[in-house]
C-alpha cells in the first residue's frame, strides 16, 4: 500500500507538473509569413513592387488584412516581390530562396524634399487573456526601386530602428490611424486621440553596404515582450501596434523590408529587451556662436539615469564631456557651450553601448572693432575706370592750355 501510495503520489506530481508546463506555454494569436495574397491582389511589375507601388498609394494592406486580423496603414506601405516571385524583379531574399514577399516602408521626412512622407502600418492582436504579449518580426534596410530617380540607398554604413508603439483598445472601441506629415501617424481610439502604454525602439544593421546588395534581403529581426497584466490590461481588451522605421540620421532617409511576423501570448513574465539607445543632434552644421544640442531615447536602461556625452576634435583629444538625465519616458537631451570651428565627434554611451554622430563648427565673419558701426564702404575703380579718369583728367588739362593761349592773343 506504501509503495501504491508512493507511485500515485508521483504520478501526480509529474502530471501537476505537465499540467503547469501547458499553462505555462505560449499560443500563436498570430502569424503571417506575407506569402498568401488575399483575392485580387495585383501582379507583381518588373520593377519588383506590387502593381502600382508606392505611386498609388501603397498595396500592403488590401494584400493581406483580413476581417480577423486587420491591417491600416498610412502612405504607401508597399508589397515588395523577390525574383522567386517576379524572375525579372530586381530583390533577392538568399536566406529564404523561396521567399516570394515582403512589406516595404518608407520614411523620408526632409523637409522640402519632395514626396517626403513617413509610412505606417498598425495591427490588432487578442492575447487570449493572457498576461504577456511577445513580437517577434524580420526587418531588413533595402533600397525603394520606384522606377523614378530617387535612390534611397544609404551612402554609408547606418543603423536604422524600428519604432512600435502599442496601444490598449478595450471591447468594442475604435482604433484608427490619422497621417500627420513628416510625424508618426497619430492614433484615436474612440475617436479620441491615444497614446502607447509602451514603446519599443529596435537598432537594425546589416552585413553589407555595398552598392551591389541594396536590394539584396539581409534579416534581422525585432523582439518584443509585453507586460500587459502591469498595464491595466483586462481580458476584454486587445492590443494594437503601429510601426514606422527611421534612420540614425535624421537628415537621412530609410527603406526598410519586413517579414514573418508572429505574436504569441503567454502565462511567463515579460522578457525585458536589451537596453539602447539613440543619438540625435538639433543640426549637425553650426555656428562657433552656437552650443551643440544632442537628444535621443533609452529604452530599457536598466539601473541607468544618465547618458554620457563625450566630443572629440579631428584630433581625437577630449573637448567636452556631460551628462544627460534620462526622463521617465524614457528620453534625454543636452545643450554644450559653443565650441571653436572645426569638425567634431560627439559620443553617447549607455555601459557598454555607444552610438556616435559628427558634425562641424563654422566661424562667424566679426567685425572690426576699430571700424565705426555702419560705416560705409570706401567705393574703389576698377583697372578700366581708372584708365577712363586719367584720359579724361589729360583731356580736360589740354582744353586749359589752349584756353589759356587763345587768351594770350
Amino acid at each position: 500500500m506504501e509503495r501504491q501510495a508512493l507511485h500515485f503520489l508521483v504520478a501526480a506530481a509529474m502530471l501537476g507538473g505537465i499540467g503547469h508546463a501547458q499553462a505555462q506555454s505560449p499560443i500563436t494569436v498570430y502569424s503571417n509569413d506575407f506569402e498568401t495574397l488575399n483575392p485580387g491582389s495585383p501582379n507583381c511589375t518588373p520593377k519588383g513592387i506590387g502593381e502600382g507601388g508606392n505611386q498609388v498609394g501603397g498595396t500592403f494592406s488590401t494584400d493581406f488584412s483580413t476581417t480577423e486580423n486587420p491591417i491600416s496603414q498610412i502612405l504607401t506601405a508597399d508589397r515588395i516581390c523577390t525574383k522567386t516571385a517576379a524572375p525579372d524583379s530586381v530583390y533577392s531574399d538568399p536566406d529564404n530562396p523561396a521567399n516570394k514577399y515582403a512589406g516595404g516602408l518608407l520614411t523620408n521626412t526632409i523637409e522640402g524634399t519632395l514626396f517626403s512622407h513617413l509610412e505606417s502600418i498598425s495591427m490588432v492582436f487578442d492575447p487570449q487573456e493572457k498576461p504577456t504579449l511577445n513580437l517577434s518580426m524580420q526587418w531588413s534596410i533595402s533600397n525603394l526601386d520606384d522606377g523614378f530617380i530617387f535612390d534611397y540607398w544609404p551612402t554609408q554604413p547606418t543603423t536604422a530602428y524600428v519604432h512600435a508603439r502599442y496601444f490598449i483598445i478595450p471591447s468594442g472601441a475604435t482604433f484608427r490611424l490619422e497621417n500627420d506629415p513628416g510625424k508618426p501617424a497619430r492614433v484615436f481610439i474612440n475617436d479620441s486621440q491615444a497614446s502607447p502604454f509602451v514603446t519599443t525602439d529596435t537598432p537594425i544593421t546589416r552585413t553589407s553596404f555595398a552598392p551591389a546588395d541594396k536590394f539584396v534581403l539581409d534579416w534581422r529581426t525585432q523582439n518584443d515582450s509585453l507586460d500587459l497584466a502591469a498595464n491595466g490590461f483586462t481580458p476584454t481588451d486587445t492590443v494594437g501596434v503601429v510601426i514606422h522605421v527611421s534612420n540614425e540620421n535624421p537628415a537621412a532617409p530609410i527603406y526598410m523590408a519586413f517579414d514573418n511576423l508572429e505574436v504569441t501570448a503567454t502565462d511567463e513574465p515579460a522578457t525585458p529587451g536589451a537596453p539602447n539607445i539613440t543619438l540625435g543632434m538639433a543640426a549637425t552644421s553650426i555656428t562657433t556662436e552656437q552650443g551643440a544640442a544632442f537628444s535621443g531615447q533609452v529604452t530599457n536602461p536598466g539601473n541607468a539615469t544618465e547618458v554620457m556625452l563625450v566630443i572629440r576634435n579631428n584630433n581625437n583629444d577630449i573637448v567636452a564631456s556631460t551628462s544627460a538625465q534620462i526622463a521617465s519616458d524614457g528620453r534625454y537631451s543636452e545643450q554644450i557651450a559653443p565650441l571653436p570651428a572645426g569638425s567634431y565627434q560627439v559620443t553617447a554611451s549607455l555601459g557598454s553601448l555607444t552610438r556616435t554622430a559628427n558634425f562641424t563648427v563654422t566661424a562667424v565673419n566679426v567685425p572690426n572693432p576699430g571700424a565705426p558701426e555702419n560705416a560705409a564702404p570706401v567705393p574703389s575703380l576698377s583697372g578700366h575706370a581708372l584708365a577712363l579718369l586719367g584720359a579724361l583728367m589729360a583731356a580736360a588739362a589740354f582744353m586749359r592750355r589752349k584756353q589759356v593761349k587763345i587768351r594770350m592773343h
